[in-house]
């Protein structure tokens, strides 16, 4: 189970942010025994947006990955993106963005600026990360979702914004794409404005290419340039092992090593096919109970019996879907980084997984496996060679997400990531 402050961190969070997380976490319910562990902890789904406290807002930002990316080669003269046929699916590790805006003495305490897109919007946006980007404030994926929000509906940018980092930067898994996302979400909640209001879909496709679908946050295809929706699937629960290299991957280095040696894409018919097929097997083999009756904690023993249930239809998922794995940036991806070609040949042999790919631009590979236990095992074995190593699931907006310290559930299908997500190193 995915929860709070479970990750290393390179800096403490500021009051605020604790404050926000003993008020949610208050609401989990008591263990009738004082002695014995509790066996619920306080849960939302992954698309929702939390206000702990007026003028506060809590959502997660997960990640993704793409099972099948097909990259076009520029035409003559073509420069910028490349066209591209994506079809992504949101995991359980998860990112956490809060928020909380700022009264007129905070205002007035802090400098402003322009807004270079609204000269009418004065900005007084802060964002603070966990865990360093290497990216200067105004370059932010999340500074600029927030200020371009304000600049696109004419509100004050007055807030400040904090990121527990979960999710690897350079590894292929949208971090910062998702982050921008859940930034918005946190404003459209706050403005009463739906998140798939044409102008939000402007805002999030001017941030980048795969902010849209995060606002979507079920698996997607797009193309476009990765931006355009074409056919959303329902959700699909299949047990992910992460491995992530030491070493990262720039999008724009290997994108440019693709344009060395371009290659055409297969098109994504038949992995839209299998979707289809493996999500509507997925909807009548399992029982998502807690889910559909809107339950707002994580109950343990509950969850276990439900993933023990959908064992079967989950092996099923993992081997369909594994079987049209593609991408076609991949190649570009290991010549310009080896080790992540390492990953992926360590990965695809180990007996647990159905099959193995590079997501996105890298440097992260996943491995789809037929349980969650095996999806751990295939990360421990990763942390004892150095790759950070993750185990989680794939997931849907309204799947569950429990936001305790204390919980410790290690059965994922109804809230979306099991324990090791959190144990980021050997």
């Amino acid at each position: 189970m995915h929860g709070f402050s479970t990750t290393e961190h390179n800096s403490a969070a500021p009051a605020w942010v604790e404050s926000c997380r003993e008020l949610l976490c208050a609401t989990c319910a008591p263990a009738s025994d004082p002695a014995s562990e509790p066996t619920c902890a306080p849960a939302c789904t992954y698309g929702s947006v939390l206000q702990p406290a007026p003028s506060t807002f809590v959502t997660c930002a997960p990640a993704k990955i793409n099972v099948h990316l097909g990259i076009y080669p520029h035409n003559p003269g073509e420069h910028g993106y490349h066209r591209a046929d994506s079809i992504m699916m949101p995991l359980g590790l998860c990112d956490w963005v809060f928020m909380r805006t700022r009264n007129a003495t905070d205002h007035a305490t802090h400098d402003t600026t322009t807004n270079a897109e609204n000269p009418q919007v004065a900005d007084a946006i802060s964002v603070e990360m966990s865990v360093s980007c290497g990216v200067e404030t105004r370059n932010n994926t999340v500074y600029r979702a927030a200020h371009s929000m304000c600049a696109a509906f004419n509100k004050p940018a007055a807030f400040e914004i904090y990121v527990e980092k979960h999710i690897p930067v350079q590894s292929g898994l949208g971090g910062s794409s998702s982050d921008a996302a859940a930034t918005i979400r946190a404003l459209c909640s706050m403005w009463n404005i739906s998140p798939h209001d044409e102008r939000v879909i402007r805002v999030a496709q001017h941030i980048g290419a795969d902010v849209a679908f995060f606002l979507w946050g079920n698996p997607t295809f797009l193309s476009g340039v990765g931006d355009e929706l074409e056919r959303m699937f329902p959700s699909v629960h299949v047990p992910v092992a992460l491995i992530r290299p030491q070493l990262g991957v720039s999008t724009v280095e290997a994108y440019a090593m693709f344009d060395e040696h371009p290659t055409q894409p297969h098109l994504p018919g038949d992995m839209c096919l299998c979707l289809e097929a493996v999500s509507h097997s997925n909807a009548m083999g399992e029982n998502r109970s807690a889910a559909a009756l809107g339950a707002t904690t994580c109950d343990n023993a509950n969850v276990a019996r439900a993933a023990s249930a959908h064992a079967p239809v989950m092996h099923r998922a993992a081997e369909e879907i594994s079987q049209l794995l593609y991408n076609n940036l991949a190649d570009a991806v290991m010549r310009k980084v080896p080790c992540v070609r390492d990953a992926l040949t360590w990965a695809k042999v180990q007996p647990e997984v159905q099959g193995a790919l590079v997501t996105g631009s890298g440097s992260a590979v996943f491995a789809f496996c037929s349980t969650t236990q095996d999806a751990q095992r295939v990360a421990t074995r990763a942390r004892l060679r150095n790759y950070r190593a993750y185990s989680t699931i794939t997931v849907g907006l309204s799947d569950m997400v429990c936001y305790s310290k204390e919980c410790t559930c290690d059965a994922a299908a109804l809230c979306g990531a099991d324990a090791c997500t959190t144990q980021t190193t050997a």
